[in-house]
């Protein structure tokens, strides 16, 4: 089961998510994956939600050591970060990306999840990404995605509503 958590930036899909990994685990699923977390000055942290550690994964402008989007650069450690970490959360419940962006579209960055899933689709995957980059990932997703977008007057909802979804038995 593939859940996508989609909306504007800065609305809150990162709050549905930690939400959603928390009550995931109230029920006595195993969660594993990673967030991010925005920093004021623009540098963007990732967590293993398994290890709880974080590692920079990027900054506005230039100077970091990987690839460049149009406004930020990639750090290589924080990438090889997330990218353990997920790997890692295959073997978990709940496997949550935040997020994915025009990096995975180049195949850099997290790409490599899509692989993941297609290889573990007895995981329940919860996925973010941005409204608009939406369309361009449908390609690269299982047929049966289930999307949720926040926004304002729904982002309270949703982590309840994504859980009550990724509780029902796996087939």
């Amino acid at each position: 089961m593939v859940v996508i958590v989609t909306g504007e930036t800065g609305i809150g899909k990162t709050t549905v998510c930690r939400e959603v990994v928390s009550l995931c685990r109230e029920r006595g699923l195993s969660c594993g994956g990673i967030v991010s977390v925005r920093t004021e000055s623009g540098d963007i942290f990732i967590e293993d939600l398994t290890a709880g550690s974080e590692s920079l994964l990027a900054r506005r402008g230039r100077g970091l050591d990987g690839p460049c989007t149009a406004g930020h650069s990639f750090s290589l450690a924080g990438i090889e970060h997330g990218n353990r970490a997920i790997e890692s959360a295959t073997s978990a419940s709940v496997v949550v990306v935040d997020e994915l962006g025009q990096l995975e579209l180049s195949g850099r960055g997290f790409a490599r999840v899509l692989e993941l899933m297609s290889e573990n689709p007895q995981r329940r995957w919860v996925l973010v990404i941005r409204s608009r980059l939406l369309q361009s990932f449908i390609p690269h997703l299982p047929a049966s995605v289930r999307t949720f977008e926040a926004t304002t007057s729904t982002r309270e909802a949703l982590p309840q509503q994504i859980v009550s979804l990724l509780s029902q038995p796996t087939q």
